[in-house]
């Protein structure tokens, strides 16, 4: 009986918690800017086969949470930690700031290269490069292809935002031979190239970090422009084009891992930075509001795993428990029975793999930025709870729990209004939140029931705005001081 139990415990640790008997591939493909509306799997509109092949038979994460933007999005999936602890939080780095996570952040890919892990990093890093100790090639990565900043130019990799490659023999050139070539075609068909050079039985992490969908809107090749619908609007019109780029490439990946024997033993998850940017002709639907907001429609994206490895009683369901982009750093590393760092993580290893998951969160912060603070005078509500705190309601900062939302201060500019089904769906939203919801900086929703967040709870629920409020106040004494 003795041996049966420890049989049994045996079996969980290794299997049950979904650390497998040989370390999986990771190949984490980030799409810049992907709106929540904007794959073929939820809109007919779309057209994205290979994704939705994927998707089908995927482990969707249902309540998955990203930051309002690029940068800070980036630097809690590297440390899996809030991008408040080390002040990443706000906006994103310019190309003359000296800013970067710090040196002492242990980043994924440096976790993984202690494991035993291959390495390897394609396309947009932002995540800092001002000195050669920041960049990714010396943060973990084994070779990188890309590049350091937001956003350039998809044919013409020398306007101030060159293409750079680092090889681990120490080859560091910036690619001027790619000018001329799209971007994304350039960053797929380098990592398609270098898995010759892999050996599948050595396990590889591969953070696919692609430009699309991100700005700018540049004109395409006459094929691309057949293949892709014909909407009204000339910004949607070119920003299905490039989803149906990136998902052409995203399929000879797939195939090339395929035909090199790396299929068998990947786990590839996809998935955005943030929400779609509205004005560049991405759609959120349903959902409120745009990238750089903290509605849901800035934090909230698609996300889905695909593997072989995935339990057949998986494929196709979704995980329904809140997902923070730090779970991204514990949840991998558990899969791939590595060990975490000693480092304070705020990521939580999500039982993504199980029928019946353990619920990891009670609460999650989703966004605080102490510098980010709106008039006081636009709600004339007391909050007796925070009196002797140094937190005030103005502060800009959202903590969700799973069923409900509290945002504080602004949560947008404009594109605020609520999503309505008679509205055009990719027309954008250019509503001030004066328009829509004037005097407020206390909103609480009830996020299950109410995604498109409609309706303002706050005045109902006092009691359970005073706790959230308490939690916030506790968050912003630990990071903000």
């Amino acid at each position: 009986m003795n041996l049966i139990i420890f049989l049994l415990f045996v079996f969980r640790e290794c299997f049950g918690h979904g650390r497998f008997s040989k370390k999986p591939h990771i190949i984490f493909v980030m799409i810049d800017d992907l709106g929540f509306d904007d794959l073929g799997y939820v809109n007919d509109d779309v057209i994205s086969p290979n994704i939705d092949f994927l998707a089908k038979n995927a482990l969707h994460i249902e309540n998955y949470y990203n930051q309002p933007s690029c940068t800070p999005s980036r630097a809690a999936f590297m440390t899996g930690r809030y991008n408040i602890r080390y002040g990443m939080q706000s906006g994103v780095i310019k190309p003359d700031e000296p800013e970067a996570i710090p040196l002492s952040e242990t980043l994924l890919p440096q976790a993984f290269k202690k494991c035993g892990y291959n390495t390897s990093m394609h396309g947009k890093w932002h995540l800092g490069f001002y000195t050669e100790k920041h960049c990714p090639q010396n943060r973990g990565f084994d070779r990188f292809f890309g590049f350091y900043l937001g956003s350039q130019d998809y044919f013409y990799h020398d306007s101030g935002n060159n293409c750079y490659l680092y090889e681990p023999n120490g080859t560091e050139k910036v690619r001027l031979d790619l000018n001329g070539t799209y971007s994304t075609k350039a960053i797929a068909e380098d990592f398609i190239a270098k898995l010759d050079e892999y050996d599948p039985e050595t396990p590889l992490f591969e953070f696919l970090s692609f430009q699309e969908v991100h700005g700018p809107l540049q004109w395409l090749p006459a094929e691309v422009l057949k293949m892709a619908g014909g909407w009204e609007g000339w910004e949607r019109k070119m920003l299905s084009r490039k989803i149906v780029i990136v998902d052409h490439f995203i399929g000879e990946v797939v195939k090339k891992l395929k035909e090199k024997g790396f299929w068998k033993d990947t786990i590839l998850v996809i998935t955005s930075d943030n929400g779609g940017q509205t004005r560049e002709g991405a759609s959120n639907w349903p959902l409120r509001g745009r990238k750089g907001d903290v509605f849901e429609g800035g934090i909230r994206s698609r996300a889905f795993i695909h593997s072989p490895k995935l339990p057949d009683s998986l494929k196709g369901s979704s995980f329904q428990h809140v997902f923070h982009v730090t779970d991204w750093f514990p949840t991998l590393l558990r899969f791939s029975g590595c060990q975490q760092p000693d480092s304070n993580l705020d990521g939580k290893a999500q039982d993504i793999f199980h029928n019946k998951p353990e619920v990891k969160r009670t609460h999650l912060l989703n966004f605080l930025d102490p510098f980010k603070v709106a008039k006081r005078k636009l709600d004339d509500r007391m909050f007796s709870v925070l009196q002797n705190r140094t937190f005030e309601v103005t502060v800009k900062s959202v903590i969700r729990t799973e069923n409900w939302k509290l945002i504080t201060g602004r949560p947008c500019h404009w594109g605020c209004s609520f999503s309505e089904e008679k509205n055009p769906r990719y027309v954008p939203d250019k509503t001030a939140l004066e328009d829509v919801e004037p005097g407020k900086l206390v909103r609480l929703y009830a996020i299950r029931e109410d995604p498109m967040e409609r309706y303002d709870l706050s005045d109902l629920h006092p009691e359970l705005v005073d706790d959230l409020l308490l939690k916030l106040a506790d968050y912003y004494v630990i990071l903000c001081q």
